[in-house]
């Protein structure tokens, strides 16, 4: 903690804390004397997670120098390119995940880096609740004697998701299945209104699969199996009943204001959950998970979203999401920072108006010289002119309609923001993601049968 610069009167009240614990036990409903505590504080203690982070963090320095000194070889995103990007772990709360190569040595120095951990801060690893697993190795049962550990198997449950499955296995969302039949099997035995069958479906049914749908694509028939679940139950209906659905479903789920009760609809909030990955990817520059996509299958130029994966190993994840990149595109604008623009490309990208100028002056695309130019390196900032070239001269009536009017857009809309190159969400005011606001550009509002 001295090395995380806390003072040493914070330090003296974690002291008091952890050499003041006292504990008694309850035996036949009588307390017996207090003892005190060979490690940690007392159970329930609000303090106690705080304390278990900054604990965490010591094991966390220790794997980072084992990584360092190559002892752990840990987890290399992208063997196949020059990235030095390696992960030697991965922490969240109580839960640990532990990267290194499948030999005896790495193992032994590994279970030597975890036992001079516990000597030193006093935690017990219980391995007897842990778990090794192997990518294509053959020595599963020799490796788990060394940390004397069980042995796991793909897909793996970490965080709620399951780590290694495939997002198009349909039995991944069978859990999300069980769920909602666990809920409606007591459900269905209340006497329940309409509107009472509504709000459940709203408040519950219709939230269970938001956390599956944020990093994966919900298959079409699993969202038609969920959502038969959520009409039968409004209706009332099901293997012994069969009461008619006197509204189709897709009038169902329009908003309020269009007739609608206001029913999400899977496939189009599925959809606008996946805009979020791509907003990230462009603004979190420094983030963990953006560095892995970025190692893995490459930047752009401009750097705002990733290559498509020429491959198809290894990218059931993020390869289904990037079908929808140019879509979120459409949805999305560059500002130009002072001085800078050298993110955001002249042709290709929305900074310029509504639309690209690719799209907008598509004849001066096809003789522009550079079609991967940038802003920044067209423009004059000192005296404010652009410095356009092209493989031709243009003809009279060219320069009287297309061309005039394109550098008339260039010069008039050109509008530049402090700070760096940023993405602007065109569909809300405050330019900042808004699922809410794809999802209602989504749905039909057209007019609805339903009063």
């Amino acid at each position: 903690m001295r090395r995380m610069c806390f003072r040493v009167r914070w330090l003296k009240w974690i002291q008091w804390c952890i050499s003041t614990v006292r504990l008694s036990i309850l035996v036949n409903g009588e307390p017996f004397d207090f003892f005190g505590s060979s490690r940690g504080i007392r159970h329930g203690d609000p303090f106690s997670p705080y304390l278990f982070i900054l604990v965490m963090e010591a094991l966390s320095k220790l794997l980072d120098r084992a990584c360092d000194i190559g002892i752990i070889s840990g987890l290399e995103t992208s063997p196949s390119t020059s990235s030095e990007l390696r992960i030697s772990h991965l922490l969240y709360a109580d839960d640990t995940i532990l990267f290194c190569g499948d030999n005896d040595e790495e193992l032994r120095n590994l279970r030597c880096v975890l036992l001079c951990f516990e000597a030193v801060y006093g935690l017990k690893i219980n391995m007897e609740r842990s778990e090794i697993v192997l990518v294509r190795s053959n020595y599963a049962a020799a490796l788990a004697d060394i940390l004397d550990c069980k042995i796991g198997s793909f897909p793996l449950n970490y965080l709620g998701l399951p780590v290694g499955a495939g997002a198009r296995n349909k039995d991944v969302w069978n859990v999300i299945i069980d769920r909602m039949e666990r809920k409606l099997a007591g459900w269905k035995k209340m006497h329940l209104s309409k509107g009472a069958r509504l709000t459940l479906i709203k408040a519950s049914l219709s939230s269970l699969p938001t956390y599956f749908m944020s990093p994966f694509v919900i298959p079409k028939s699993v969202a038609d199996r969920i959502e038969k679940i959520q009409r039968d139950f409004l209706w009332d209906s099901g293997e012994n009943t069969c009461n008619f659905h006197l509204v189709k479903w897709s009038d169902v789920c329009q908003p309020l204001s269009s007739g609608g009760l206001g029913i999400r609809s899977l496939v189009n909030f599925s959809k606008a959950l996946l805009w979020k990955w791509f907003w990230r990817f462009a603004n979190e520059r420094s983030a963990l998970w953006r560095q892995v996509i970025s190692s893995k299958f490459g930047a752009s130029k401009s750097d705002w979203h990733t290559k498509v994966p020429s491959f198809f190993s290894g990218v059931s994840l993020w390869k289904p999401m990037l079908k929808f990149s140019p879509i979120f595109e459409m949805q999305v604008k560059f500002n130009a920072g002072e001085g800078d623009g050298r993110k955001i490309n002249f042709w290709n990208d929305c900074w310029c108006g509504d639309q690209s100028l690719r799209t907008e002056f598509p004849s001066l695309f096809q003789v522009s010289l550079n079609e991967e130019v940038k802003v920044g390196d067209l423009y004059c900032y000192s005296n404010g002119v652009w410095n356009l070239s092209f493989s031709r001269n243009f003809y009279g009536f060219e320069l009287l309609h297309s061309v005039s009017s394109f550098f008339s857009k260039i010069y008039s809309d050109f509008k530049r923001v402090e700070g760096p190159d940023s993405m602007y969400w065109k569909l809300m005011k405050s330019g900042m993601l808004s699922i809410k606001s794809y999802y209602d550009s989504l749905v039909d509002t057209g007019n609805s049968s339903f009063p």
